[in-house]
């Protein structure tokens, strides 16, 4: 098999290990080996992947400084702590890799405890969702450990959502930016908008958005020049408001538009079934309508990434009450089936379809020596 092949195969596997495992576990919760057996195969194959994009690079550089003590760290202290701890233990760069991959599906298994009943497709689900950490790593390593803070405050335990935000912060200093607005949603016990004037909105920045638009906040940017941890976002600023600086999704493909306003119509009504569901609702709401905009926008479409990641949520109880629950044939049911049948597409057949890219397959015995990739 090539390479291409072998991802294939890896992530047709995974996605259905953890479905039958998700299953197992939901009807005999005592069993955690059905948990264990996800961590493990989704560590390996995410802690095993070589040349994960941009970040993958940048990050064997300031490894290696912090290892070195080249890099000083003073702020995402617990980042650093981790970096040395991997070096101690006499493993290599890639060894961080690993570790951030299983810290990220340990939380999210943990996470996903709290919603027992849809776990054989929110597990797999999250595994898809979570793709963008591959590039995104040590902002997911930050998300991870929120997302823990997050399980929490479903159960009303402000004490641990503070220390878990604390813990995410000293991870990456920039996911303060989220803490805030997530412990404030939960508060939010009604819809922040309705469905058809939140399409609407989504549509008009679809169409009128323009990212260039951005370019009148570069000023505002140097208010953080002197602060070491914001300097790279400073020396570019013009790249990181515009999606030229890195790698984002760019203009949204027509089919990933209809998804949304599906999701934005199906988790409403979802509502009425889980009313406490209201708060993931409403976080998803804000990334969902948001994205046209803020996914062409590099600084904040990792921002935004972390309120509509929550759509496999969304699609996760969907199935469980629109196909598994329900017996008749309604459109509520037809709308679940295409989303289950378009993540399909983009997450598995397009593997097949799409232009080979090195970076998009690799894992370390491809590396050839090699410590990162030219990209």
């Amino acid at each position: 098999m090539d390479n291409m092949e072998i991802f294939f195969f890896l992530r047709i596997f995974i996605l259905t290990i953890t479905l039958i495992c998700g299953y197992l576990y939901s009807n005999n919760p005592s069993k955690k080996i059905y948990l264990i057996i996800p961590v493990i195969l989704i560590s390996l194959n995410e802690g095993l992947r070589f040349g994960r994009g941009i970040d993958y690079n940048g990050y064997y550089f300031k490894y290696n400084d912090i290892v070195n003590g080249i890099d000083i760290r003073t702020n995402d202290l617990l980042f650093t702590l981790l970096c040395k701890f991997n070096d101690y233990i006499g493993l290599p760069y890639q060894g961080l890799i690993f570790l951030m991959s299983f810290i990220l599906i340990v939380c999210g298994v943990f996470y996903l405890r709290n919603h027992i009943k849809v776990l054989s497709f929110a597990l797999p689900l999250f595994f898809l969702f979570t793709i963008d950490a591959e590039n995104l790593m040590r902002w997911f390593l930050a998300f991870s450990v929120l997302l823990v803070g997050i399980s929490y405050l479903e159960r009303d335990n402000l004490k641990y959502y503070f220390i878990c935000s604390v813990i995410s912060f000293l991870f990456h200093s920039g996911i303060i930016v989220v803490v805030p607005i997530f412990l404030l949603l939960y508060y939010v016990k009604r819809p922040l908008i309705k469905p058809l004037p939140a399409c609407i909105v989504y549509i008009v920045i679809y169409i009128f958005f323009k990212n260039s638009y951005m370019l009148n906040f570069v000023s505002y940017i140097n208010i953080f020049s002197g602060m070491e941890q914001f300097s790279g976002y400073v020396d570019n600023a013009e790249g990181w408001l515009t999606g030229t600086a890195n790698y984002v999704a760019g203009k949204l493909k027509i089919g990933t538009v209809i998804m949304d306003l599906i999701l934005i119509y199906i988790g409403y009504r979802l509502i009425k079934y889980e009313p406490k569901f209201t708060y993931y609702y409403n976080i998803c709401l804000i990334g969902t309508v948001l994205s046209p905009a803020l996914y062409q926008i590099e600084i904040l479409y990792r921002v935004c990434l972390l309120f509509k990641l929550f759509q496999f949520l969304i699609i996760a109880y969907s199935i469980y009450h629109f196909i598994i629950k329900q017996n008749i044939l309604s459109v509520y049911k037809i709308l679940t089936c295409f989303l289950v049948l378009f993540l399909v597409k983009v997450y598995v057949v397009n593997i097949l379809f799409e232009p080979y890219t090195e970076k998009s397959y690799l894992y370390i015995w491809d590396s050839m020596g090699r410590h990162f990739l030219s990209i």
